[in-house]
């Protein structure tokens, strides 16, 4: 699971923001609209701070 979040973190903040988890979901080829990346970060985002941390990952 860490280096799953790792080739995620390409910035090595580590934690995945938007701009990390849109790009993984493009990359994919699932195409999200900002909406579908905002309401998945901030679901996933447990302790409220914008961003999805490995914990919560």
């Amino acid at each position: 699971m860490r280096q799953v979040f790792e080739s995620l973190d390409r910035d090595r903040k580590g934690s995945l923001d938007f701009d990390s988890v849109y790009d993984c979901l493009n990359s994919l080829g699932l195409q999200p609209d900002r909406g579908q990346v905002e309401s998945l970060v901030k679901k996933y985002d447990i302790d409220g701070d914008g961003s999805i941390g490995y914990e919560e990952f």
